[in-house]
């Protein structure tokens, strides 16, 4: 049995294992968080299983991903960007809204969310880009910054005006990527800076302006910083309003939880926080597993970090490290995200809990996210393995030569 798993599932075992953690945690806690679904689609266990098929999916697409060369998703890099940029318009011109924000794409009754799908592409072709960075290949340093500063400004552009938080992923993520890549720090400071000055202005430009003279969702996003920002008096703390409804209700299931939790299933506050098995699923979790279930969630990404950062250093080419360092990027710093919004430390976003919370898209996608890594791990090891196989098959030779 254990040489059957060995020889079916290549790659760090370490990373096999966070992924089939995750994925059994979103599970147990879908099953628990889910209740408000539930009620409305008056079946107990639909919501639940609907969430298990597509993570079995996502597990299935993470195993057939895995099995693939890096090079070969390099050649699907091109074909992936142009997909997420014709939806990341289409979704402009007439997408689905759903919390009214048009995320949402409709292709023959199937129904996703083109900026996960851009958010995968960035980071394959930006690592492809950045490689050519490194190696001053086809064009110079500078013009190779400008040109992965294009490939992601195009990305957050488009996704801008339905998602600010996932565009400020993005360009997190894309800056992150071009440290890794050591891109010159004053090169990237200049640009920082200007995209700072231009957030300043928009945010401040936004409080003057007619409502939503923008975007739709200016209004939205300047009234969540006002809640965040705005100082709160004694009385205004234990007051539950539209304004802080989400917030407030995070930080009773929170305080719930009284350290040790009170034990999964047996959480309150999911009937009445909205989104309690997607963006403030993390709540729930401290509700019913403590201080405890918190912390086993944070260090699991940690290890994910860490573990993408052993697999990066096994790497012979650039592309496949900073390729796996940007996915890793890419899921931390969103967990992370989110985290922060469900205990107050940052203002609410809408960004799911990397494959812990409910969402069909997020979850292939992310999958597909430990399906590449786990694919580069693989092909590392298939390299060592040939190079072992190699120099046992010269001693050997040599051996049968003197005697």
């Amino acid at each position: 049995m254990k040489e059957f798993l060995s020889n079916t599932f290549k790659g760090d075992k370490i990373l096999w294992i966070i992924f089939g953690l995750f994925l059994s945690l979103s599970a147990l806690e879908m099953y628990s968080a889910s209740s408000s679904l539930a009620y409305k689609q008056a079946s107990y266990f639909m919501p639940v299983w609907g969430h298990i098929t597509f993570l079995c999916g996502g597990f299935l697409f993470a195993f057939l991903l895995h099995l693939l060369s890096p090079k070969v998703v390099m050649l699907c890099a091109p074909l992936l960007y142009l997909f997420s940029i014709v939806t990341l318009v289409w979704v402009l011109i007439s997408g689905v809204s759903v919390n009214e924000a048009a995320r949402w794409a409709n292709l023959m009754g199937v129904r996703f969310q083109p900026s996960e799908f851009a958010k995968l592409a960035l980071v394959v072709n930006l690592s492809i880009i950045l490689q050519l960075f490194t190696q001053e290949r086809f064009f110079s340093k500078k013009v190779s910054y400008w040109v992965a500063l294009a490939a992601a400004g195009v990305v957050c552009l488009l996704i801008f005006p339905e998602n600010f938080s996932t565009a400020l992923l993005c360009g997190l993520v894309t800056f992150t990527m071009m440290f890794y890549a050591k891109v010159p720090l004053k090169w990237m400071a200049k640009t920082i800076g200007c995209l700072l000055l231009f957030v300043v202005l928009f945010f401040s430009v936004a409080q003057v302006l007619p409502e939503n003279a923008v975007t739709h969702r200016t209004s939205v996003w300047v009234n969540r910083l006002k809640n965040f920002t705005a100082p709160t008096d004694e009385d205004a703390k234990f007051k539950v309003d539209d304004k802080n409804y989400q917030v407030a209700h995070a930080k009773i299931a929170i305080s719930n939880s009284k350290y040790t939790g009170k034990g999964v299933g047996n959480s309150i506050e999911r009937d009445f926080l909205p989104q309690a098995f997607s963006d403030f699923i993390f709540a729930i979790i401290i509700e019913e597993m403590g201080i405890g279930g918190a912390c086993l969630v944070l260090l699991l990404y940690l290890i994910l970090m860490y573990r993408a950062a052993m697999i990066a250093k096994e790497c012979d080419s650039i592309y496949s490290a900073i390729l796996v360092m940007g996915l890793s990027t890419m899921i931390v710093f969103q967990a992370f995200i989110n985290m922060a919004v469900a205990v107050g430390l940052f203002p609410v976003t809408g960004q799911p809990l990397p494959l812990i919370s409910r969402g069909g898209t997020s979850i292939i996608i992310t999958s597909a996210y430990f399906g590449l890594m786990l694919g580069v791990s693989r092909e590392s090891m298939l390299q060592k393995e040939a190079v072992e196989q190699k120099e046992k098959k010269v001693k050997k030779e040599n051996k049968d030569k003197n005697e």
